[in-house]
């Protein structure tokens, strides 16, 4: 019997010392406490972590705990697209010498229309307030011949046909943005350059030879554009401007995705 008692003596200590199992909450003020040793604790409620502050799905402010905090991210957009450029044909002239046996053989070239040239795009821009940003450009492209380029030789007995156009451009670009709910407007300046290069093919009696004849272009070139958000993380834009540094036909007109590493910028 007195082995019976030691064992539930024993038995009591032990439950008496095993520590109790404490619940606790995150955020917000404190919930009701557990009365007496057998009680137990309250439910609390804190403020949500995100709080949508606008009518757009996704833009919200979310507090550092329990959320990603991307605000230690560069507001960086990353823009895939294509462009029209529109360029005078008086900006294609040039003039290059093609080598021969017999001697050299002058080439010129002259722009009488207005060329369209597709090129492709990419873009990056880096938000330095919610309302003004930077940004870098590249567009390569090309395709036939541009209309109206008439080619000619220094020797009667050369002939020449032009036989594409290539363009590569760039600059840098500065800008304001307008947030408007689900659709952004921009105004910038780019100030660049770009090559217009004109691919020739001459023959003089059996030789023949490529001939390519670049011209230098100065952008300063003023922008609109509209960027309409599909998610938080992504935009779909579209883009015009005229340079100011050559004819008034030299515009560009393109279309873009853009690719967002912070919503909606940061802003």
């Amino acid at each position: 019997m007195s082995a019976r008692l030691l064992a539930f003596g024993a038995l009591a200590a032990a439950l008496a010392w095993s520590p109790q199992i404490v619940y606790a909450h995150c955020g917000g003020g404190g919930g009701g406490g557990g009365h007496g040793g057998g009680g137990h604790g309250g439910s609390s409620s804190g403020p949500p972590q995100c709080v949508e502050h606008s009518d757009v799905v996704g833009h919200q402010t979310c507090t550092r705990f329990g959320s990603w905090d991307a605000t230690y991210v560069p507001a960086l957009t990353f823009e895939l697209g294509g462009s029209l450029h529109l360029v005078d044909g008086a900006s294609l002239d040039g003039f290059s010498l093609a080598e021969h046996d017999g001697g050299n053989v002058g080439v010129n070239v002259t722009g009488t229309r207005t060329a369209a040239i597709g090129t492709g795009d990419l873009r990056v821009r880096l938000a330095i307030t919610r309302n003004f940003y930077l940004g870098v450009e590249l567009g390569i492209g090309g395709g036939p011949s541009a209309p109206g380029l008439q080619a000619t030789t220094s020797m009667a007995d050369a002939t020449v046909r032009p036989s594409g156009t290539m363009w590569i451009s760039g600059g840098f670009a500065v800008g304001a943005r307008i947030p408007l709910g689900a659709i952004d407007l921009r105004a910038e300046l780019l100030l660049g350059g770009a090559l217009a290069t004109s691919e020739l093919h001459e023959r003089y009696f059996d030789c023949e030879n490529y001939v390519s004849i670049g011209s230098g272009i100065g952008l300063v070139e003023p922008r609109v554009a509209i960027d309409w958000w599909v998610s938080p993380w992504m935009t779909l834009g579209v883009v015009g401007g005229v340079n100011l540094a050559g004819p008034l036909s030299d515009a560009q007109v393109g279309v873009a995705v853009g690719f967002h590493a912070r919503p909606h910028d940061g802003g």
